[in-house]
């Protein structure tokens, strides 16, 4: 039975803001992390993982997220 256990977005900044020395996968690893612990759950537990990115960052930035969150297996990764 697949369930949605959380959701979270980074801070949205300007393509060239703030955060435009950070790839994709650190941008988006510390807002896994948290989504994970409000979700009173571990890495480990996460089957799948659904990532979407309103600029495209091309290919599936799903994967390296889940990796960059800590998963040591590398949980499948979603990118919408």
């Amino acid at each position: 039975m697949a369930k949605i256990i959380a959701a979270l977005r980074s801070a949205v900044v300007p393509r060239a803001g703030a955060f435009s020395h950070l790839s994709f996968h650190e941008l988006a690893a510390p807002v896994i992390q948290s989504v994970i612990g409000k979700a009173g759950v571990r890495i480990d537990q996460v089957d799948e993982l659904i990532v979407s990115n309103a600029l495209g960052a091309g290919g599936n930035p799903a994967s390296p997220v889940c990796l960059g969150s800590g998963s040591a297996s590398g949980c499948c990764g979603a990118f919408h």
